[in-house]
């Protein structure tokens, strides 16, 4: 004969909450997220080019450089006065790029590599980073 059971499984039990759940039991009910505006954002890439023999810095966002050779180069963006880069050839506009908080860098486009070949763009060229 079988020995009579002596042990009981502990009671389970379980809570359901909806969106009036608090309101329902004395809570508080749910505040209104408050976000913060965005932050500014902050300029990381900048298209160079040359008019009327000086150089200027643009936001590359608001005034990306043409990447067909054929095209003119316009911006109706605000510019700031740069630097022209000795050695470079300023006949289409180039951009920079910040790689850390203090230094910048000439974005080179990949260059066209005959198929099936595995090419490498040009090495980093170190630029100023252009001032607000």
């Amino acid at each position: 004969m079988r020995t009579p059971r002596r042990s009981f499984a502990a009671p389970l039990v379980i809570t359901f909450a909806g969106a009036g759940g608090l309101a329902a039991c004395g809570g508080s009910k749910k505040e209104p997220i408050h976000d913060n505006p965005p932050a500014p954002r902050e300029v990381t890439e900048w298209t160079i080019y040359k008019a009327e023999g000086e150089c200027f810095s643009v936001d590359a966002g608001a005034c990306p450089a043409p990447t067909d050779e054929k095209t003119k180069f316009t911006c109706s963006s605000t510019s700031q006065p740069y630097a022209c880069p000795e050695g470079l050839s300023m006949d289409r506009p180039i951009v920079i790029v910040r790689v850390d908080p203090s230094s910048c860098e000439m974005k080179h486009e990949m260059p066209d590599c005959p198929e099936g070949a595995s090419c490498n763009p040009p090495p980093p060229m170190p630029m100023a980073c252009p001032t607000p």
